[in-house]
């Protein structure tokens, strides 16, 4: 009698213990191995978040807070460049993966002091001082009652590295930051500070926004911000090759969302076959105040994504979580500036053997499937690169940037990738790049410039057609070429006559 009472209880447990012991422990074992074992930087270095541009720096230039101060400060630095033949190279944050704020031997302007912040209620303008980060833009707009218009998708970014690149984020029917900015100064190289806008040196605002700091050094900005706001979350999923076609139904065009996203399934057993398009919809409620993340579930985030990388097994409890836990853990509403302050520390992979690179892939939206289809063939020529992670975004055109990404309305694919941190890792993920870099461009597409810079002439050309133009104007407004990074080592020159 008691076996028949205990033997259904016992295979229950059992049950219970495979389905979630093994998850469980797979957890376990993903955070109890993410120790930070990083070496600190060699003396007399500088790196990027990449973590292979290792790059040796004589001298850094820290710009103090008060503007009168950073613009003298910014003059020695060029007397001394111009005397002594090295170069200047501007960073903040450094988030760009492929030395673009680093040059050899050169002086480094830093930029993270420059962070002063002032709004205008009225016009709903944000004054900010390039090294500003906007974690704290966030919680300063936050008791006005303001959001940021358009940024990156995480908020440990600056300002002015941020209008280097030409961030975008996932605002739904918007283009790159550009669009939101209306003026900024910029000391150039002729040791003078000039306003850009679109009726003030209009050339080198173009120029200078997604410029890569090859114009000069961005000081002050002045970007328009929008109203904080409630949102509940909502989220679809679908088959990767409906995502369009569900993005066009239910966001497009539709006033009641204000931020939206997507993510693909990487398990290998459905790799890039289905997509979650995640959306948050406007609530006529006041929102929250800011506050800070719940570091419990940071923890638990930071163990599902380090769990996933170099594991199938952890791959396909990563979605399945998402797909199905996530929605029961979602808060009913959640405030617009609370969504926007992630942190991407939360993701980074703090090993000293492997590294977490980032590719981005700009798409005309009529092509999205055809390229995931693309992606889902490539990747499996490159085994030495594990995807950790594929993104979607929505990009409207862009008209302000000269050396735009976003001609045309068009979707971007963020990839994360994990490699050996060595340079047979870079090389493998080179060989990536290159592959899906001649599909993207195969299909009208584009591919963003802040990353690896493993893409030939031809290809840049190929993506921007005016990026010849873009170098001459660079020598044009710095005949010198005093303003220089790794981005421009290698491709500043890469169309002159008889190269």
């Amino acid at each position: 009698m008691l076996r028949r009472l205990f033997w259904p209880a016992g295979l229950a447990l059992l049950v219970l213990v495979y389905f979630l012991g093994h998850p469980v422990l797979h957890l376990w074992s993903a955070y109890s191995n993410d120790e930070p074992n990083l070496a600190p930087a060699p003396h007399g270095t500088l790196n990027d978040a990449g973590r292979l541009s290792e790059t040796p720096i004589d001298s850094v230039i820290h710009l103090p807070a008060d503007s009168v101060a950073a613009t003298m400060a910014l003059r020695a630095a060029l007397r001394n460049a111009t005397a002594t033949g090295r170069r200047i190279s501007i960073g903040g944050a450094r988030h760009s993966m492929g030395g673009q704020s680093l040059y050899p031997h050169g002086l480094s302007v830093d930029m993270r002091g420059y962070r002063s912040l002032s709004l205008d209620t009225a016009a709903d303008i944000l004054h900010a001082g390039a090294g500003a980060i906007w974690s704290d833009i966030l919680v300063y707009l936050d008791p006005f009652g303001r959001s940021v218009d358009v940024m990156q998708a995480y908020a440990n970014f600056s300002v002015g590295g941020s209008l280097s690149v030409n961030c975008h984020g996932w605002q739904p029917d918007q283009g790159p930051i550009a669009a939101t900015v209306e003026g900024f100064s910029l000391f150039t190289a002729d040791g003078t500070v000039r306003h850009c806008s679109r009726k003030s040196n209009p050339g080198l605002f173009s120029l200078a926004i997604g410029g890569y700091g090859l114009f000069g050094v961005i000081l002050d900005v002045d970007l328009r911000v929008v109203r904080n706001e409630a949102y509940a979350p909502r989220r679809v999923v679908m088959p990767s090759g409906l995502y369009g076609d569900r993005y066009a139904s239910l966001i497009s065009s539709n006033p009641e969302v204000g931020l939206v996203y997507g993510r693909l399934d990487i398990s290998h057993g459905h790799f890039l076959g289905e997509a979650i398009l995640k959306y948050f919809v406007r609530l006529p409620e006041a929102p929250a105040l800011l506050a800070p993340h719940n570091a419990r579930m940071d923890k638990l985030t930071r163990a599902v994504f380090q769990g996933s990388a170099g594991s199938e097994y952890g791959k396909g409890l990563r979605w399945k979580l998402e797909k199905r836990l996530e929605p029961w853990l979602a808060p009913r509403a959640v405030s617009r500036n609370q969504v926007l302050s992630d942190d991407a520390t939360v993701f980074t992979n703090r090993s000293g053997g492997t590294t977490d690179i980032l590719q981005e892939y700009f798409i005309p939206e009529k092509h999205l499937s055809t390229f995931i289809a693309q992606v889902r063939e490539a990747m499996p020529a490159h085994p030495e690169v594990d995807l950790l992670n594929v993104t979607v975004r929505a990009v409207r055109r862009d008209s302000t940037a000269f050396l735009r990404y976003a001609r045309e309305d068009v979707f971007g694919l963020v990839l994360s990738l994990r490699i050996p941190a060595n340079e047979g890792g870079d090389i493998a993920l080179a060989g990536a790049a290159l592959d899906l870099i001649d599909r993207a461009l195969a299909l009208n597409g584009t591919f963003y410039l802040p990353y690896r810079l493993h893409a030939n002439a031809e290809q840049v050309l190929r993506a921007y057609p005016n990026a010849r133009l873009f170098f001459e104007a660079k020598r044009k407004y710095d005949p010198g070429e005093v303003f220089q990074n790794l981005f421009y080592a290698q491709y500043g020159h890469a169309w002159d006559a008889g190269e």
